[in-house]
């Protein structure tokens, strides 16, 4: 489908890890993240930093105040569990709304939805609706994953932090730098 992306969980989490150091969730430009489930569900949990994707009056999905469509550079929709591009879910429906009023990238729709998303990374869960910028900043990436569940590339702290290695369930390090020898 045209103007469409299906992306896995990992891609969506990969994109939330963005930066070294410090997170870029800050960024406005960088990435609209939008839950299509029903309110009481995004009341209850969703991805740290999505926006709740607003309804009219008659059902239909309206694009959320100040989204600015045109300056993202990714735009990424999920609802509880999309899972091909065909019919009429939440996430579609969304994501054409996205498409058709401006988006100048491909509308990403998360596979599998917040349930195999959370299932995957229960850590990026939240009931917080509003962050301020420095709460932005002061969110801790995690190491970028390469393989799904098995293999991630972090730095010196993220190795060795134990909230990370509990919640990705590192069993094992691998430490490769560059040393300078000496004669």
């Amino acid at each position: 489908m045209e103007g469409f992306q299906l992306i896995e969980p990992n891609e969506l989490y990969n994109m939330l890890q963005r930066g070294t150091g410090f997170s870029s969730l800050s960024d406005t430009n960088f990435l609209l993240l939008v839950d299509a489930r029903k309110k009481h569900e995004y009341n209850e949990s969703h991805v740290v930093t999505a926006k709740k994707a607003p309804k009219s009056d008659n059902g239909l999905f309206m694009i959320p105040y100040d989204a600015e469509l045109e300056c993202k550079q990714n735009i990424v929709v999920y609802d509880s569990n999309t899972s091909e591009l065909i019919g009429a879910t939440p996430a579609l429906e969304c994501a054409k709304l996205f498409w058709d009023m401006g988006s100048r990238n491909e509308v990403k729709i998360l596979k599998g939805g917040y349930e195999e998303f959370s299932a995957l990374y229960p850590f990026l869960r939240t009931q917080k609706i509003l962050f301020t910028p420095r709460e932005l900043d002061d969110i801790k990436p995690y190491p970028l994953e390469i393989i799904q569940g098995l293999l991630y590339m972090g730095d010196w702290r993220q190795g060795n932090a134990p909230y990370i290695q509990k919640d990705l369930k590192i069993r094992a390090h691998i430490n490769c730098c560059v040393e300078e020898e000496t004669l």
